[in-house]
């Protein structure tokens, strides 16, 4: 699904990648151009948000009807001004991919840990996400001929120590021109179930 296929009142979560951490946002589709999705402006306290600043990465969420969220990467929501107004518009060239809600679900990290992927010697690198099915980890190199090749991340976090196995599926480079590397786990691992099941209640106390 295009993101310009979405209608005029859908809501959209928008998630911003840090290098450390993320931040959330909710707005709604006003409609659509044809150089994009016009959608309510996005405010934090009185001031417009801007979207337009290096190392960040965009993801817009909507979920469906039948509850099914449709997951958009690699975003650009941009402020400009149109008939004297600020609007913002948000594009994206890849199709919206629909997942199930455990699938959608990414817990943003931001800490440090070590991975080895391939035969490649250890390095150092930051855990940008986790989720029940996978991790991003980014890394300062470009590694050619990495995709299928197998990782071994190790981190720690909430005073656990992990140490994850997966396989590269996708990499991108990031706006600060360091590489992120998505990769899907190799079994179950009942720590990482514990650490998100810790995280998501520690989110819930606070809200």
């Amino acid at each position: 699904m295009r993101l310009k296929e979405l209608k005029n009142g859908d809501k959209l979560h928008v998630i911003v990648y840090l290098k450390k951490g993320r931040l959330e946002f909710d707005t709604y589709i006003l409609h659509q151009d044809s150089f994009g999705s016009v959608i309510k402006v996005i405010h934090h306290g009185e001031k417009i948000v801007n979207f337009s600043i290096p190392d960040i990465r965009i993801e817009l969420n909507h979920v469906q009807s039948n509850g099914k969220p449709i997951i958009w990467s690699d975003c650009q929501i941009k402020t400009v001004i149109f008939k004297g107004r600020q609007i913002q518009i948000a594009t994206t060239e890849v199709e919206g991919i629909e997942k199930n809600r455990r699938e959608a679900f990414r817990l943003g990290m931001g800490v440090n840990g070590l991975a080895k992927i391939g035969n490649r010697p250890e390095q150092e690198t930051m855990v940008n996400d986790v989720s029940y099915y996978g991790f991003g980890i980014v890394i300062k190199d470009d590694l050619r001929d990495c995709l299928k090749d197998k990782v071994t991340l190790v981190f720690s976090d909430e005073g656990m120590q992990l140490e994850l196995e997966g396989v590269v599926v996708r990499k991108f480079q990031r706006p600060d021109e360091q590489i992120h590397y998505g990769c899907r786990l190799i079994g179950s691992n009942t720590e990482l179930t514990k650490l998100i099941s810790l995280k998501q209640r520690k989110r819930v106390h606070l809200k």
